[in-house]
């Protein structure tokens, strides 16, 4: 194979890649979704639930949780208190301003692998988060 041809495809996959995450390129992460991400990752309970709104809905696959209470609960049994942490992959605009689609790595004591999450956020707060099929 042509070197040069090797080079354009080896460029050609790096920008599609690069394009695939949002991050920095056409806009930045919403603050409360980098909250979302640092305080998973630091283990920092308080700011996790803190960073959602008091009527906050939020939804992992078949269970349902509301207000910073129900966030607290999932947080809990699911998220800090499993040793969660996120690899962002991606970050991309949803269908309305206020949403988002996060894709991250999950890793820790809990799940593990891939997940696609949903947010809706008001006022610099994470207001509706679901967790999606991948």
């Amino acid at each position: 194979m042509n070197k040069n041809l090797i080079i354009i495809l080896i460029l050609s996959i790096f920008n599609i890649y690069a394009n695939s995450i949002s991050i920095n390129n056409k806009f930045d992460m919403p603050i409360a979704i980098q909250t979302f991400v640092n305080a998973t990752n630091s283990g920092d309970s308080q700011s996790f639930v803190a960073n959602f709104t008091e009527d906050a809905y939020l939804r992992d696959w078949f269970y349902t949780f509301k207000g910073q209470e129900g966030v607290n609960i999932w947080n809990k049994s699911d998220n800090i208190g499993k040793n969660t942490h996120f690899d962002v992959l991606s970050i991309f605009k949803g269908k309305t301003d206020d949403e988002y689609i996060l894709k991250v790595k999950v890793s820790g004591n809990g799940f593990n692998g891939n997940s696609k999450i949903q947010f809706f956020l008001k006022d610099n707060f994470i207001s509706k988060m679901i967790i999606l099929p991948w």
